[in-house]
């Protein structure tokens, strides 16, 4: 039932499954990963956010997918490049902070620190420091950028949830603050002043988490 191939990742590709699904396969021993973002949409979707609905794990030959909503648009990523960036940069922030208003409770998700700590075990003294930052209740996407944002400004759409977490909401602001640094200098200020407004959340809060997303 696997049809053509639509988007190659670098964890995953989307292949199509029928005319309003696709499957996001993983590689070869991978079913830890599915299982995992299949219980991340679960409670995204739970938490009224605008995310493709799953429709079930399957196993294809040696590979696991998890089967959801085609979403055939365009990502803000691409969007940025021929308009206006600022009001993307507003949406994500908006979009984000919507994410970081669910509380999460089911100790099965694994914290933002559990995340970051193996990444720091040559760095004991970031380490460390590590162990004095919040823990936080909230929701985390864990990888929210520009790219994971699908549609236009009035109907968006968040995917890939593999490494959501439950943690605090300026670790994760501040690893979307790193990633548009890194690929799209300039825009970061943006994006973190309209979270910051948004928000109610202190610029330094967000950026007392700078020493520990090097490794992000």
């Amino acid at each position: 039932m696997v049809g053509d191939l639509v988007k190659q990742g670098t964890s995953a590709d989307i292949h199509e499954w029928d005319e309003t699904r696709v499957i996001k396969l993983y590689g070869p021993n991978d079913e830890s990963w599915v299982t995992r973002e299949a219980a991340m949409h679960a409670a995204a979707e739970a938490s009224g956010l605008p995310v493709p609905r799953v429709w079930g794990v399957r196993q294809v030959e040696d590979r696991w997918g998890l089967i959801l909503d085609r979403v055939s648009v365009t990502a803000f990523g691409d969007r940025v490049h021929y308009n206006d960036p600022k009001p993307y940069l507003e949406e994500m922030a908006r979009l984000h902070t919507l994410i970081h208003q669910s509380r999460v409770t089911d100790n099965a998700f694994r914290t933002f620190k559990q995340r970051l700590s193996p990444k720091l075990a040559g760095a004991p003294d970031l380490l460390a420091g590590l162990d004095s930052m919040p823990d936080g209740d909230r929701l985390c996407h864990g990888d929210f950028h520009l790219r994971n944002i699908l549609g236009d400004l009035h109907n968006p759409v968040i995917i890939d949830w593999p490494l959501a977490s439950r943690g605090d909401p300026a670790a994760d602001a501040c690893c979307s603050y790193i990633h548009l640094k890194r690929r799209l200098d300039h825009l970061e200020d943006l994006y973190l002043d309209a979270y910051c407004r948004l928000s109610g959340t202190p610029r330094e809060t967000v950026l007392a988490w700078l020493p520990y997303m090097t490794v992000v």
